[in-house]
C-alpha cells in the first residue's frame, strides 16, 4: 500500500518507458494485496483518486468520457483502461515511429526556445526607469514580499526560515537539499555563490551562537533526536497501541487530514489549539472546565468552543460535533510499524487508516506522531458499530464509523 501511495506521476502519456513503468508497478502492487487476501473492495474507493491525481489531463478526460453518469471509479476498471490507453500507444509508435519521434523534438525545441526567450529578456532588461516605475517600485516590492517559498518543502505558506518539516530531517538530508538545489547554506536561497561569499550578513546560531545557520547545528540536531527519543519511549513502552486512526477536519471548501484518538475516560472532545488555528475554525463561544487529573488532582482552565465537521478517511461518513481547544492534546502516539500486524490485519479485511502510508499527510506541528483530535464519550459511543475481531497476539481491531483502530498489547 505504501509503494502505491508513493508512485511518482505521470506527466506525458506519449513517454511510453514511463507510462509502461506506471502500469506495471500498480499491477504488481495490487496483486500483493489480493495475494494477502485483501479485496479490492475494502481498498479500491480510496485508491482510485490517488490514481485518477497521478496521471495527465489527457488520459483523465478520456476516462471520465467512459464513465456513465452517478456511476463510481473502480480500480481495476481504471487499470484495464490504463492497459488499453498503453498497448494502442505502443501499437501506434512501433507503425508510426517517426511521428512520435517528430512530435518529441517539436516539444524539446519548444522547451529550449522559452527557455532562451526568458534568458534574452532578462539580460535586455531596461537598466533605466521611468517616473511611473519609480513611483509604482515600493508597491511592487510589497507584492515581491507577499510571495514565500520554502526552499526545503517547497512550500508557498512560510519561507525556508520558518520551516517545520525540517525537523523530520537528519543533517545530512538537509544538506543534500540544499546542494541539490544550489542555495547557500547561509542565506538558503539559490544563488551562484557559496556561503563564504554570501553577499548578507552570517547568521548566528541561536542554539550555539556559532557562524552558521540554526538548521545545521550538530547541537539542535542532537537535541531534536533526543527529545524526539524520549517521547517515543515513554509511549511505546511495552508496544501497547491506543485507539487512533485519521480524519478529515472539514471548514468550508477546505478539509485537513488530522490524526485523532478515542478516549472514553473524557467526558468531553477535545481539538488543539495549533489545529484550529492553522485550519482558520472560528470560536463559538467559552466554557470554563476543571479537570480531574491523575492522581487526583483538579486544574480549572477556560477553552474556546468550535463546531467541527469530521469526515472518516474513506468519505463514506461525517458529522459534526461540539469540541474545546486545548495547547497540547497528549504526548505523540506512534503508529503500528510491526510487518506482522498488519499482515495479520490485512488477512482479516481490516484497512487501517493510521497507517505510516499517511505520515507524512497528516497535520503536524513538530512530530508527526502527534494527536490533533481527542473524541470523548460525548461522541465515542455512537461511532462503534458491532464488528470487532480478536487477533492471536492479543490485539484487539475494533470498527467505527470513522475506520477500524486497533488497541492492546
Amino acid at each position: 500500500m505504501n509503494k502505491i501511495l508513493s508512485l511518482q506521476p505521470l506527466k506525458n502519456s506519449n513517454d511510453l518507458r514511463s507510462f509502461r513503468k506506471f502500469v506495471d508497478n500498480c499491477n504488481v502492487q495490487l496483486r500483493s494485496l489480493n495475494s494477502l487476501g485483501v479485496s479490492s473492495a475494502n481498498y479500491g474507493k480510496i485508491l482510485c483518486p490517488m490514481l485518477l491525481k497521478l496521471i495527465p489531463s489527457d488520459l483523465l478526460l478520456d476516462y471520465n468520457k467512459l464513465q456513465q453518469n452517478g456511476s463510481g471509479s473502480d480500480i481495476q476498471q481504471l487499470l484495464s483502461f490504463l492497459t488499453q490507453s498503453l498497448t494502442a500507444r505502443e501499437q501506434t509508435y512501433s507503425t508510426n515511429k517517426s511521428s512520435f519521434e517528430l512530435c518529441e523534438r517539436r516539444q524539446k525545441t519548444k522547451l529550449n526556445f522559452s527557455r532562451e526567450h526568458r534568458s534574452y529578456k532578462q539580460q535586455n532588461q531596461k537598466s533605466f526607469h521611468t517616473a511611473n516605475e519609480l513611483l509604482t517600485a515600493p508597491v511592487k516590492e510589497n507584492k515581491d514580499k507577499i510571495k514565500l517559498s520554502c526552499i526545503i518543502c517547497e512550500s508557498m505558506t512560510h519561507n525556508s526560515n520558518e520551516c517545520k518539516y525540517v525537523i523530520n530531517l537528519s543533517l545530512e538530508e538537509r544538506k543534500n537539499i540544499l546542494l541539490r538545489k544550489g542555495a547557500c547554506f547561509n542565506c538558503l536561497k539559490v544563488a551562484k555563490h557559496l556561503s563564504r561569499n554570501c553577499p548578507m550578513n552570517k547568521t548566528k546560531c541561536e542554539i550555539c551562537s556559532g557562524l552558521h545557520h540554526k538548521f545545521f547545528c550538530f547541537k539542535q540536531q542532537k537535541r531534536e533526536i533526543e527529545s524526539l527519543s524520549t517521547d517515543l519511549t515513554n509511549q511505546n513502552t511495552g508496544e501497547v497501541f491506543l485507539q487512533t486512526l485519521t480524519v478529515y477536519i472539514k471548514n468550508g471548501n477546505s478539509k485537513q487530514l488530522v490524526r485523532a484518538i478515542l478516549d472514553t475516560g473524557s467526558q468531553k472532545s477535545y481539538i488543539s489549539e495549533y489545529a484550529a488555528k492553522f485550519i482558520g475554525l472560528k470560536s463559538i463561544g467559552k466554557e470554563t472546565i476543571t479537570h480531574g487529573l491523575f492522581g487526583g488532582h483538579k486544574i480549572t482552565e477556560v477553552h474556546d468552543k468550535y463546531l467541527i465537521n469530521l469526515c472518516s478517511y474513506d468519505g463514506k461518513y461525517s458529522f459534526n460535533v461540539e469540541v474545546n481547544d486545548q495547547k497540547n492534546i497528549c504526548l505523540g502516539i506512534s503508529r503500528i510499524n510491526d510487518s506482522r500486524v498488519l499482515q495479520k490485519l490485512a488477512t482479516l479485511n481490516v484497512f487501517i487508516s493510521d497507517s505510516s502510508a499517511n505520515n507524512k499527510l497528516c497535520l503536524f506541528e513538530k512530530h508527526s506522531d502527534e494527536i490533533h483530535i481527542l473524541l470523548g464519550s460525548d461522541i465515542v459511543g455512537k461511532l462503534f458499530t458491532d464488528e470487532v475481531k480478536q487477533l492471536s497476539e492479543g490485539l484487539t481491531a475494533v470498527n467505527t464509523h470513522l475506520g477500524w483502530t486497533v488497541m492492546g498489547k
